[in-house]
């Protein structure tokens, strides 16, 4: 039902509820990667949405521990061929919230294996390089 709506009008992702979360903010919070795709595809800009605490879609998979979700909005973000795509992808994962905690640091904290944040962490690094060379 969700999604016929947002065939109507796409920026319905943007609607900010409770805390100033998203449909996007929620769907990144239970993990479901399907819903989160269409979200994101429907309304690309919806990713930079921050909640009330600062913390976008990435910030609260990150929190929930719902690494697939996670995984797919780093790709999307990865893969984004809008203009300054790289600068929007750096100031995403670099993002502080309201505790000063990226997503780096929220997945670090939750105590992940190594293995599965290694690909975030070298995201982080690379983006980190090109900005200082800009």
């Amino acid at each position: 039902m969700v999604m016929c709506f947002i065939d109507m009008n796409k920026e319905l992702v943007r609607i900010k509820g409770k805390g100033g979360r998203t449909p996007l903010h929620l769907a990144s919070e239970i993990g479901d990667v399907d819903i989160l795709a269409e979200l994101v595809l429907a309304c690309p800009d919806s990713i930079e949405d921050v909640t009330v605490k600062g913390q976008t879609a990435l910030h609260i998979a990150a929190e929930n521990e719902k690494y697939e979700a996670l995984h797919l909005l780093v790709y999307f973000l990865k893969k984004n061929t809008k203009r300054d795509a790289s600068k929007l992808e750096y100031k995403i994962l670099n993002l502080k919230d309201e505790d000063e905690n990226t997503i780096l640091h929220i997945v670090v904290e939750n105590k992940e294996p190594e293995g599965r944040i290694d690909w975030l962490d070298q995201r982080v690094q690379v983006n980190q390089l090109a900005a200082q060379e800009n």
